[in-house]
């Protein structure tokens, strides 16, 4: 069950890096961006795409080892502050949405829930 969060997030990450390299003006929602916001977008695309395919391969060959508990942690932790983010950038008017940061609070808090249900599975120590 674990391991759904990293099928989860492959499916995520690699549906918005590929939306955001073919229409990378989705990032902040706003069609007259600079051309730099846009390669920003498109850069940011493609580190989705890729984190999306890695987490497709580590759930994959998942076990319940020390390694894949903190790559597990690490995608809470990744969620959040992307979470967190959005927020102040919603906040300071650079986005025109909210729901980035809803999107990225609720994977955050989903995968945690996910985590704690079953964290016991993990061993003691590394």
């Amino acid at each position: 069950m674990l391991r759904n969060i990293l099928l989860i997030n492959a499916f995520i990450e690699g549906l918005a890096g590929f939306v955001l390299i073919m229409v990378p003006s989705m990032l902040l929602q706003d069609e007259g961006q600079a051309p730099q916001t846009i390669a920003v977008s498109r850069l940011y695309g493609i580190l989705a795409l890729i984190f999306g395919i890695l987490s497709f391969l580590l759930y994959r060959r998942f076990e319940y080892n020390h390694m894949y508990r903190q790559i597990c942690l690490a995608v809470v932790s990744f969620h959040l502050i992307v979470a967190f983010y959005f927020y102040s950038l919603y906040g300071q008017h650079l986005t025109a949405s909210i729901g980035p940061f809803i999107l990225h609070l609720i994977l955050a808090v989903g995968f945690m829930g996910l985590y704690l249900k079953e964290m016991e599975k993990f061993p003691a120590h590394g």
